[in-house]
């Protein structure tokens, strides 16, 4: 990983459900505070019910799989592409992850420690209402759609 390669990624990151509408400057700490990570198809990222939160993810190129394994066959629940995010669950609620997610196809992730974003929202209220606004319409937009019949 190249020191500019977070860089690289800010439209993408701009546009996420979680920063959309960040201000630039709380946008280049957000940057500043990256990892990228490559994830090869196939490879876990998350599991279900691991304790601690790792950090926040969001996906910059391929696709994550979203799904809880069960004996038999595993049960996906989504499929996250470019500018989705996740692990938000765990950093908010403090709980083990609820559900597992690997690379289907060969994956970069923007990685944000949980310790880093929480110091990121504490130390910068106006980012931190943005952010958490994002994750909450996020969330009611996944509710909504699972309580919608049609």
């Amino acid at each position: 990983m190249s020191l500019t390669e977070p860089q690289r990624y800010r439209a993408v990151l701009a546009e996420s459900s979680a920063f959309r509408g960040l201000e630039p400057r709380a946008m280049d700490r957000v940057i500043g505070a990256a990892m990228i990570l490559e994830a090869a198809a196939g490879s876990q990222v998350l599991f279900e019910g691991q304790r601690s939160s790792p950090g926040f993810y969001v996906v910059l190129e391929g696709k994550v799989e979203v799904y809880q394994p069960r004996e038999g066959a595993d049960v996906r629940l989504n499929l996250l592409g470019r500018g989705d995010c996740f692990g938000e669950y765990s950093l908010i609620d403090g709980k083990p992850a609820s559900a597992s997610l690997r690379a289907v196809e060969p994956a970069k992730l923007y990685f944000l420690p949980s310790g880093l974003f929480q110091k990121l929202v504490a130390n910068d209220a106006q980012a931190a209402a943005t952010i958490y606004r994002n994750l909450l319409v996020r969330l009611i937009t996944r509710l909504r759609d699972f309580n919608d019949p049609a």
